[in-house]
């Protein structure tokens, strides 16, 4: 069975927008090797985000648009509902906490992400934070 895999949004929006693992990792998610499991809160900050001029000019210059990649996003992703969870002391920033909840409640083998703060705790309720090539490293590719 494919693993459940929660990206950050800094992961979708660098795989969305650019070449390199974070691609990688979409790519996968959209051949169904992996299961990429999000939640409505990391879609809306990854709509706001996207939304950026800067990113949305870029989008632009790809031929796409915020709508298009949230539509193909949605097709591809597993939105599930965040389970509960308590705050770790060690939570820098509390805006990352819609992550640990979702991935909680996904029951995720892995939280992919490029935040220094989060991948700095090593791993929350037994998940892992990892890169994006050390997720595709654990997956042999």
């Amino acid at each position: 069975m494919p693993v459940k895999a929660v990206a950050d949004t800094n992961v979708l929006v660098s795989g969305l927008l650019w070449s390199g693992p974070s691609a990688s990792v979409l790519d996968r998610g959209a051949s169904r090797l992996i299961h990429l499991v999000t939640s409505e809160e990391i879609l809306a900050e990854l709509e706001e985000v996207l939304s950026r001029p800067h990113l949305e000019q870029r989008l632009r210059l790809r031929g796409q648009t915020v709508d298009e990649v949230m539509r193909k996003y949605r097709g591809v992703a597993l939105i599930i509902e965040p389970t509960y969870v308590v705050q770790p002391v060690a939570l820098r920033d509390p805006k990352d906490l819609h992550v640990l909840r979702c991935a909680v409640g996904a029951k995720a083998g892995a939280i992919i992400t490029g935040d220094r703060d989060l991948l700095a705790l090593k791993e929350f309720a037994d998940i892992p934070f990892v890169t994006p090539r050390q997720f595709l490293a654990s997956l042999g590719g």
